[in-house]
């Protein structure tokens, strides 16, 4: 005689997701009646609606309100074996078209998209030019004067490496190791933009868009490459460059062992 309550079994799928954060808050969930703001309640209500049953999509991390992604990757549990090709059609016709999921894989139960993620890439972009490009307006940060990326790029030899980047984020309450390691800055030239690269085992809060601010401010003059030495000797944030606004920003890939 078998005792005990039954188990149902679940699946866990990976999702890769791509979105235009444009018009949402953000990646995290919002509570009082917003989740159509934000790109995991959008998708946690699209794919609860089709399964007929609740569901919590887990993301690699929270990327922030105007932020975009080529490469968010997620994953849920789900007590029904599908078809994949099937269930993201499905999802897709049930998505804004700013969303939209472009693999799916069963993995693991285990798998956790946030936690066994190994390194991040992200891209912020900055248009440049004497006229902004209206094309672009919600996906690039424009600068009108000229940038030395001589000097961009000599700063950005000393960000790479491991740090401690209090000083590089915004105030967190949540205990969180801030030593990360950078692993590489590029930062490219192209005809009517330049993008930084950033690669690196983790992010703060606000981290990129900071460490992009301050180097925006060495391109401009504002200060010297030298400066980010100062920024990691006092940990203080206020030593540090503004904090750029988000619509520059894209994560690119999240990296799994």
């Amino acid at each position: 005689m078998k005792t005990g309550k039954s188990r149902n079994k679940t699946y866990n799928v990976k999702m890769s997701v791509m979105y235009d954060g444009s018009r949402f808050q953000g990646w995290q969930r919002l509570g009082n009646g917003k989740e159509n703001e934000t790109i995991q309640g959008i998708l946690e209500r699209c794919i609860s609606d089709i399964l007929e049953e609740e569901v919590m999509v887990i993301g690699s991390g929270r990327t922030d309100a105007g932020v975009h992604a080529y490469g968010q990757v997620a994953n849920v549990h789900i007590t029904k074996e599908l078809d994949l090709n099937e269930f993201q059609n499905q999802i897709n016709q049930s998505l804004p078209k700013e969303i939209q999921v472009y693999g799916l894989e069963y993995v693991a139960n285990q798998f956790h998209s946030r936690y066994d993620a190994t390194s991040k890439y992200y891209e912020y972009h900055i248009g440049i030019g004497e006229v902004e490009s209206p094309f672009y307006r919600k996906q690039r940060l424009y600068v009108r004067e000229e940038l030395n990326l001589d000097l961009m790029r000599k700063a950005a030899e000393y960000l790479c490496g491991t740090h401690d980047f209090t000083g590089f984020s915004s105030t967190m309450k949540d205990g969180r190791n801030t030593v990360k390691t950078i692993y590489e800055i590029e930062i490219m030239k192209e005809k009517d933009q330049i993008i930084i690269s950033y690669h690196g085992d983790g992010f703060l809060y606000n981290m990129v868009r900071i460490l992009t601010g301050t180097l925006l401010e060495i391109g401009q003059g504002d200060r010297t490459p030298e400066s980010i030495l100062t920024i990691f000797e006092k940990g203080d944030r206020q030593y540090a460059g503004k904090t750029v606004e988000g619509k520059g920003l894209f994560l690119k890939k999240v990296v799994y062992i």
